[in-house]
């Protein structure tokens, strides 16, 4: 069986139908690359063009930031490639929590109570007699409990930045939300804090991106590599996209687990933080898939020929 063959379930056959849906494939069929005959060299050229659409991808999610667009990216190819500078992303935050009121709430809680009363009567024969009847009563406890109101501030930001320096860098993004939180306990829920920077290394990235037309550049060096998917070129790709995923995961359990659990922890009820968990990319549709289109070889290199024989006439 293929090593590409999944089951209906899984996200690369949930891809392939989409694939199908939005491409024309009547007359050239797309299919799974093992499913077409092709050259060692179609492999190479698939490798590359997956990498530079995962490129073209990962751009794309930035320029949806509001601190992004062409003229920045233009700076930051020349500050990697021809300045030769390191280019960071970072997701720094910042935590405040500050003391507001005390005050005091009142708590009724039902309380019911079961009463039996047993009376004794006397029967004209002088015998005694027992009669039995229940009676349920219920009252309501009044208490008065003190609660203590904080307010909860949160600032983050998106900094992508050259060199060591992030007061240089370009703001991407930023964010900053309060909210309210209650405490049983005179005591803040948290301690205000400069959270940890989440960095992670984008010079790769920018390093792939033509300078004066900016399109995707992604080589393999055919020359030394030892196959399509061992050579030095791919082990940097790879890297950096494994860089990438612990990045972005970093950056999601920040706000999915530690603003829920270590920030929020003492809310009772609802918390401000609980739509976070529901944050994820099952519906993200991911356009890397190892796809061939079948063409008939013969047809297009006659056409090739008939079309050079055209200009020369």
């Amino acid at each position: 069986m293929s090593s590409l063959s999944k089951s209906a379930d899984d996200p690369f056959s949930s891809s392939m139908e989409v694939v199908r849906r939005i491409l024309d494939t009547n007359k050239n069929p797309v299919e799974q690359a093992d499913k077409i005959d092709h050259t060692y060299q179609d492999k190479y050229s698939l490798v590359e063009f997956l990498t530079n659409t995962g490129i073209a991808a990962i751009l794309n999610v930035l320029e949806e930031l509001d601190g992004f667009n062409g003229d920045v990216l233009k700076q930051l190819i020349v500050a990697v490639q021809s300045q030769n500078r390191s280019m960071t992303l970072r997701l720094a935050v910042e935590e405040d929590c500050e003391f507001v009121k005390e005050g005091t709430r009142t708590i009724e809680r039902p309380r019911s109570e079961l009463t039996v009363e047993k009376v004794v009567t006397e029967t004209g024969n002088g015998t005694p007699a027992s009669t039995t009847s229940q009676q349920a009563f219920t009252h309501m406890i009044v208490e008065e409990v003190k609660e203590f109101y904080w307010k909860a501030g949160l600032r983050h930001s998106l900094v992508l930045f050259a060199g060591t320096d992030p007061s240089s860098g370009v703001v991407l993004g930023q964010r900053t939300g309060t909210t309210q939180l209650v405490t049983a306990m005179n005591k803040a829920p948290y301690l205000p804090t400069t959270r940890a920077p989440i960095d992670i290394n984008l010079s790769w990235l920018f390093r792939q991106i033509n300078p004066d037309s900016l399109e995707c550049s992604f080589a393999i060096d055919r020359e030394t590599a030892k196959t399509p998917s061992r050579n030095k070129q791919i082990e940097e790709a790879l890297d950096f996209i494994r860089n990438l995923q612990r990045w972005s995961s970093g950056c999601l359990g920040y706000f999915q687990h530690k603003v829920k659990r270590e920030l929020f922890h003492s809310q009772m009820e609802e918390s401000p933080a609980d739509w976070l968990v529901k944050i994820n990319a099952k519906n993200v549709f991911v356009p890397i898939i190892p796809l061939f289109q079948e063409y008939d070889r013969g047809n297009t290199v006659e056409t090739t020929e008939n079309s050079h024989q055209g200009n020369e006439s």
